[in-house]
């Protein structure tokens, strides 16, 4: 396999099959085979007269070699189909795209994540943008200075870094679009690039919400900050007292309550 389509390219393989583990050297000696005696079969009908009796005879051997030849090259695109699902089940397949944050959705990150089955080793980016083009009025993280490859990416698992926040991203003029060039391995040791693009106008019309969670904690945060003055400042006080206590004691005060009534009668 050679790549995955346009997008995601394995530029460098160290496969460890042979040629006739591959199934082209088999191919290629058969379909070199099949074109030989075809051609032969040819050659010798043309140089004599064929009588149709003699034709008819020779038309199934050559119905059999057509079928052999179609039944051969289907098999072996099975087999490329197979080696391709199989490697498509193990392959890393990184990604790089914008996300946002789960306790502040206002903040924007950059995320590089690894879609694919397997882990994606020594993961590398370089940017075509100038240090101008990140102005750091608007971001919060400048790209070009990830330089340093990622160790591992695990399946399923992404590395996020904080951008900026979405109105500073697309004020009036929003930050123009970049290419980012990836570069990572497999723990085959096989690389694999691609050129992908990240254009911060996909976040207009998105929503940005606190989610419930987040609201949740904000909302106990506060109630924490003020228990904590009240308490401080000696304007709330907490009694602790089992239930039993408690109902013993109103019952006191009403039998209090009742002989007061008793004696002002």
């Amino acid at each position: 396999m050679t790549g995955k389509g346009k997008f995601l390219r394995k530029t460098e393989t160290k496969s460890k099959h042979s040629v006739l583990s591959e199934g082209r050297f088999a191919l290629g000696v058969v379909v070199g085979l099949v074109l030989c005696l075809a051609s032969y079969l040819s050659i010798h009908f043309l140089e004599i007269e064929v009588t149709k009796n003699e034709f008819l005879n020779a038309a199934p051997a050559f119905l059999a070699l057509a079928v052999a030849l179609v039944s051969l090259l289907i098999s072996y695109n099975a087999l490329f189909e197979q080696r391709r699902i199989r490697q498509a089940g193990t392959d890393p397949v990184i990604l790089v795209h914008l996300g946002k944050r789960s306790d502040a959705p206002m903040m924007i990150t950059f995320e590089v994540s690894n879609v694919g089955a397997g882990a994606a080793l020594n993961v590398t980016l370089s940017f075509d943008k100038n240090d101008d083009d990140f102005d750091e009025s608007r971001v919060t993280t400048n790209l070009r200075n990830l330089t340093h490859p990622i160790r591992v990416i695990k399946q399923n698992q992404s590395v996020q870094y904080n951008f900026g926040v979405g109105h500073r991203l697309l004020g009036d003029e929003p930050i123009r679009p970049f290419h980012i060039s990836v570069k990572y391995q497999d723990i085959e040791e096989n690389w694999y690039s691609s050129t992908q693009i990240i254009d911060v106008r996909e976040l207009h019309h998105q929503m940005a919400h606190s989610p419930p969670m987040a609201v949740i904690a904000k909302s106990l945060e506060r109630l924490s900050k003020d228990l904590t003055r009240a308490t401080e400042g000696g304007q709330l006080r907490v009694l602790a007292k089992s239930t039993a206590q408690h109902e013993k004691e109103m019952e006191e005060m009403l039998s209090r309550i009742h002989e007061k009534k008793e004696g002002d009668a």
